[in-house]
């Protein structure tokens, strides 16, 4: 037959506590690192449309409301010279920056489910 541990209440408090205060950590660093991830993607697409809107390239996007027979001749230099007015430096860093959010997300989607259920039975000890 077997014992369940007898566990007094007040090393139980401890535990809970302990738990508690880490799960508590590493949700706050998630959640930190994520923001931060996300501020970096939002601030260079928004240096991005600015640029472009500075040099107001979105007007080549006019063609594409032309005959279809213009569009079939220049499509691609359009879309070429649209793409160079794209300041590369910035394209690079959000390319990374959602790189590493995607990254981040996945790579965590195992220890998120691990604390969301250790939450869920703190939180039933209260």
């Amino acid at each position: 037959m077997k014992k369940t541990p007898d566990i007094t209440k007040p090393v139980m408090d401890r535990v809970v506590r302990f738990e508690r205060k880490n799960t508590d950590s590493w949700r706050r660093r998630f959640i930190v690192s994520m923001a931060i991830l996300v501020i970096i993607t939002l601030s260079v697409l928004w240096a991005i449309v600015s640029v472009l809107s500075a040099e107001q390239s979105w007007s080549l996007f006019t063609l594409f409301s032309q005959d279809p027979e213009i569009i079939s001749s220049y499509w691609r230099d359009t879309l070429w010279v649209f793409w160079e007015g794209i300041p590369q430096n910035y394209l690079l860093l959000g390319v990374i920056s959602v790189f590493l959010i995607t990254v981040l997300w996945v790579f965590t989607a195992k220890k998120r489910k691990i604390i969301r259920e250790k939450r869920h039975q703190l939180d039933k000890y209260v």
